[in-house]
């Protein structure tokens, strides 16, 4: 089932409705732009465009929340000289 989209300009934003979910979200002119130059980018429609973009934008922030705990999890290592030991304890006897 494909998606029916409908445009409705708002003042200088471009309003996008897909039926088959009843979503309803708002775009800028050059956003709406954009989505309409799909194929130029190898997508076959508006909507494959729009969810590969929140595909792409929630692994983003997946991987800023990594980054953020590994930080963390460094800062605690880095201060806590029990845990050193015991991770080089736990080290002890594996190949380096």
């Amino acid at each position: 089932m494909r998606d029916h989209w409908h445009r409705e300009r708002v003042g200088h934003i471009t309003c996008l409705r897909a039926t088959r979910q009843g979503i309803k979200f708002s775009v800028e002119e050059s956003q709406a732009n954009f989505l309409r130059d799909h194929e130029k980018y190898g997508f076959k429609d508006k909507s494959s465009m729009l969810r590969a973009a929140i595909d792409h934008y929630r692994k983003e922030l997946e991987l800023d929340e990594l980054k953020q705990s590994a930080s963390a999890y460094s800062a605690i290592y880095s201060e806590d000289s029990d845990l050193q030991g015991l991770t080089e304890a736990a080290l002890n006897g594996w190949p380096k």
